[in-house]
């Protein structure tokens, strides 16, 4: 599988388009995986080169054209693995979706903890300031773990939940995607 010069071909290829030039059609799936296409896992190096080469295209109209020798093509198995990719494309949208709604959830509730801890501890202050030592110890100890799970709290909404933009825009990308077979 190669993704390069297209200049020789007589297909046009247009700005919303990714091509891949497959030797067969194991060139889309992991060399470790022998099970039937339907089942099979997608090759890591064909993910990357699909998200590589569809970073910059709109979402809109996208299509992914797999080029093969008139020779190899088989309209069946055509079928089996334009099924397994939207298969796949669309559970992997649906896992990161899952992963960042509970990253935000778990963001939130650690700066809602936080938050309480905080006002628990000023209130307890104000009311119980100067009765020993170690009141005052506990409440400095529980105004810095208020702070830190606030804090931690808005770092995993922020920024952590951010970290998955990059695949939720491929999956989502892929998952409205048309996906067509041509020779090569």
């Amino acid at each position: 599988m190669k993704e390069g010069d297209f200049s020789n071909r007589d297909v046009e290829t247009t700005k919303n388009e990714v091509d891949f030039w497959l030797e067969d059609y194991n060139d889309i799936f992991s060399d470790f995986d022998h099970r039937p296409y339907i089942e099979r896992g997608l090759s890591g190096d064909f993910l990357e080169e699909a998200k590589r080469a569809s970073q910059y295209k709109e979402e809109k109209d996208l299509k992914l054209k797999f080029f093969i020798s008139k020779k190899l093509r088989k309209k069946e198995e055509e079928r089996i693995i334009k099924r397994r990719l939207i298969e796949h494309f669309n559970r992997h949208n649906i896992l990161l979706l899952k992963e960042k709604k509970k990253e935000l959830i778990k963001g939130l509730t650690t700066t809602i903890v936080g938050l309480i801890v905080m006002v628990l501890v000023t209130t307890f202050f104000y009311k119980y300031q100067n009765i020993s030592d170690t009141i005052n110890t506990f409440i400095a100890i529980s105004e810095i773990s208020g702070w830190f799970l606030l804090w931690t709290g808005l770092n995993l909404v922020i920024f952590e939940s951010r970290t998955l933009n990059p695949d939720l825009e491929f999956y989502k990308k892929m998952t409205k995607a048309s996906i067509s077979f041509y020779d090569n």
